[in-house]
């Protein structure tokens, strides 16, 4: 039996109708553990429908950031601070026009525990994982478009592993990163009709 569209996409799985929508590389202000603020650009990607009937539900699949430090903030956390390797998860907070969301931060994004080299910048990839909690939709109640941006703040709970400590790994305080001013931060344009 065939499964619809729609229903795949409230789920919030990619199907082979829905686009791929993705931000521009968006430059943030973070304050970083151990050696404070620097920046870092980030490109954030989801899957979701083409359009929507009115007052549709929908939640965006295969939601994802890549965040790139640069090499100066990775070869400071290496020099000064022993740290050659990061994991944990990710929450965004998102803003939506032309209808509603059933809450605004995308919790629990994903990041593997990864090593760096600290003489290259290092591409953070934050997956959405089965845990990860993506707000629910709604359109609006007349046609036009259903917009969704990426909030001003990402908050990252990391995981530091050290080169000379026990235990390796260590979890640091949560961290924000600020979007700088003056960037369209529009992930996707849903259509509503």
């Amino acid at each position: 039996m065939a499964v619809p569209t729609s229903a795949i996409a409230a789920l919030g799985v990619a199907s082979a109708q829905d686009s791929v929508y993705r931000t521009g590389h968006l430059t943030y202000t973070c304050d970083f553990p151990l050696i404070g603020s620097d920046t870092a650009t980030v490109q954030w990607t989801a899957a979701g429908p083409r359009s929507i009937a009115v007052g549709g539900e929908v939640v965006l699949g295969d939601v994802t950031a890549v965040i790139v430090l640069p090499q100066r903030v990775v070869a400071q956390l290496y020099d000064l601070a022993g740290v050659d390797g990061i994991g944990g998860t990710v929450n965004a907070s998102i803003g939506v026009s032309g209808g509603a969301a059933a809450g605004l931060t995308i919790r629990g994004l994903g990041v593997a525990e990864t090593f760096f080299d600290p003489q290259q910048d290092f591409p953070v990839h934050a997956l959405k994982r089965p845990s990860t909690n993506v707000p629910t939709l709604t359109a609006g109640a007349a046609a036009g478009p259903l917009v969704v941006q990426m909030g001003p703040t990402f908050t990252v709970h990391a995981d530091l592993h050290y080169q000379n400590a026990q235990p390796e790994w260590q979890r640091s305080a949560p961290f924000d990163c600020q979007l700088d001013e003056g960037q369209d931060s529009n992930l996707a344009s849903i259509t509503v009709s």
